[in-house]
């Protein structure tokens, strides 16, 4: 079986998400994005194919991320001389090639309605490059590269039009790519307009200070089948 490693980028804990200043106070978008990344991760490593994770941060402490799980996860320091997402993601994609991946999955932290089966259902993809879309299908929020050259050469542009971005780049590679549409992936966290497309419930326990992995995991599942 062809080893998989996944990549989470997170800027880190205190100062993300700036764009929900309008509607949430600095407290309230640290436990956003802590919730959110923790439960990321949760998903990540209930997903068998998922041999080795990497959180590529400038955070410098993330003790409280990893918890148990750490022999399976690596945190690696992102420095001020290498800004931005894309660039953590290279980080993020050196050291899973350094330890032997043969295909990379890229995840941002700030998906909360991640699920175990969207995972599985994009490893499922036996395409070069796997793509999947947000809700309006401009930006990427999940790119599988493939056990090819596309490990190694393939340029990341995450950002504004993502999505149309990663297919030219695939295209400038010579390489096929798959689209994935699943719920999990659609939903991310940037704006109030993203904010007020939750359930008072998923609001409640990504707000909850006291929420563990497993109850918002649980919680997750519980409004999916509601």
């Amino acid at each position: 079986m062809t080893r998989t490693s996944v990549v989470i980028p997170l800027r880190g804990l205190h100062g993300g998400k700036s764009r929900l200043a309008p509607i949430l106070d600095s407290l309230r978008r640290t436990l956003l994005v802590r919730s959110m990344a923790r439960h990321v991760l949760s998903v990540v490593l209930d997903t068998h194919e998922a041999r080795a994770v990497y959180v590529v941060t400038r955070d410098s402490d993330l003790e409280w991320l990893i918890g148990k799980d750490g022999t399976r996860v690596s945190v690696l320091r992102q420095a001020l001389s290498q800004p931005g997402m894309n660039s953590a993601i290279e980080i993020g994609r050196e050291a899973a090639i350094a330890g032997g991946a043969g295909r990379i999955l890229i995840l941002p932290a700030d998906l909360p309605r991640l699920s175990v089966d969207d995972v599985e259902g994009i490893l499922d993809s036996s395409a070069p490059v796997t793509i999947a879309p947000d809700q309006c299908g401009d930006g990427t929020n999940a790119l599988l590269l493939a056990a090819t050259p596309a490990v190694t050469r393939f340029t990341f542009h995450f950002g504004q039009h993502s999505r149309q971005r990663h297919e030219e780049e695939s295209h400038r590679q010579g390489l096929d790519f798959a689209t994935i549409e699943a719920p999990g992936f659609q939903v991310d966290l940037d704006t109030p307009a993203d904010w007020a497309m939750l359930s008072a419930e998923e609001r409640t326990w990504l707000l909850d200070p006291r929420e563990s992995v497993v109850a918002a995991r649980d919680s997750a599942l519980l409004l999916e089948h509601a």
